[in-house]
């Protein structure tokens, strides 16, 4: 009589148990499902690409990318980046920032979409953006492109530079929770546009790489490789590209 008694006591507590394991999971779930930081626990990944090398010179600019994967649906998202004021030109005339999904909230300060502040070495600018589109990860979206940014580039003796992500948020249910940064900053190195060869000194070797695409204009076929000798940027390699590669001569031994 005892052993029945205690085996039905042993069935109910493993009644009990199993009920509480399911109730719990089917709890967890619907937190999940509804949990505002569903973005962080979805595995949404942030990063920011750029070049590593880029030409330093008159004209001059360098472009960033920020790009989200495995992003869900969110109703928006805050973004903050750190560049160096220095190097990068925020006059607006020289600057373009837009999102090709996504809505900007507010114009911004310098007219530039963002909005700067001034954080010692660095300038930290904001900007918020809404997802008037509905746009997600998917399989026919894997990668969401965010905010495009293209600086112009400083005339100086500057070496490097880097641009990197500050902070980012997704809304969710109305609340902003943070998301995992993937790749969160770009290191551009400079060359002098007048360095044809990017060996690093603009000499002797630059005017013969240059007059190599003498007369060489925008459309040629081999403009793709002949464009690094337009200088001047005019769409044509001619004198006016080779004075300009004399003019700032830096190997000591021609100076």
């Amino acid at each position: 009589m005892n052993n029945v008694k205690n085996r039905t006591v042993r069935l109910v507590f493993i009644c009990v148990f199993i009920l509480s394991a399911i109730f719990g999971a089917a709890t967890a779930v619907f937190a999940y499902d509804s949990d505002p930081g569903v973005a962080e626990a979805q595995g949404a990944i942030v990063s920011i690409s750029g070049p590593a090398l880029a030409a330093n010179g008159f004209g001059e600019t360098v472009k960033y990318t920020i790009s989200a994967t495995n992003m869900p649906l969110t109703s928006g998202i805050e973004l903050e980046i750190a560049i160096d004021p220095n190097v990068l030109n925020l006059i607006p005339i020289m600057t373009k920032i837009d999102s090709p999904k996504f809505s900007f909230f507010g114009s911004g300060n310098y007219g530039t979409r963002l909005f700067w502040k001034d954080d010692g070495d660095k300038f930290i600018g904001k900007v918020t953006l809404i997802n008037t589109e509905g746009v997600k990860n998917d399989i026919d979206n894997p990668t969401v492109e965010i905010l495009n940014m293209e600086f112009e580039v400083k005339e100086g003796s500057f070496s490097e530079t880097t641009v990197s992500i500050h902070s980012i948020q997704m809304s969710y249910a109305g609340s902003y929770v943070p998301v995992h940064i993937g790749i969160g900053e770009v290191i551009t190195s400079f060359y002098s546009k007048y360095d044809i060869d990017r060996n690093g000194v603009v000499d002797f070797y630059d005017i013969t790489k240059a007059l190599t695409y003498f007369m060489a204009k925008e459309g040629d076929s081999d403009w793709a490789s002949a464009r690094v000798a337009d200088v001047n940027n005019d769409g044509v390699v001619n004198v006016l590209d080779m004075i300009l590669v004399l003019a700032n001569y830096t190997d000591p031994f021609y100076q």
